[in-house]
């Protein structure tokens, strides 16, 4: 899994919401990761739902953030 796409990965996820097919990776990488992972989670949802945050940000600011992910975990 060298060349991983992590933003391909959470794309072809989302397109296939409610299919989620579990390799035993994330499971693999112990509750801190989880822990952390709900972090992000509460983050972007407070961000969302903040009354600044205009409906039309929401798409460039998941990529932006996807884009991010995908640079520091290559």
């Amino acid at each position: 899994m060298d060349n991983f796409d992590l933003k391909k990965y959470l794309v072809e996820n989302k397109l296939n919401e409610g299919r989620y097919t579990d390799e035993g990776y994330v499971q693999m990488m112990g509750p801190e990761f989880a822990d952390a992972v709900k972090m992000i989670e509460k983050a972007w949802f407070e961000w969302k739902s903040a009354p600044m945050t205009n409906p039309k940000m929401k798409i460039p600011a998941k990529q932006d953030l996807l884009n991010y992910f995908d640079m520091i975990l290559d």
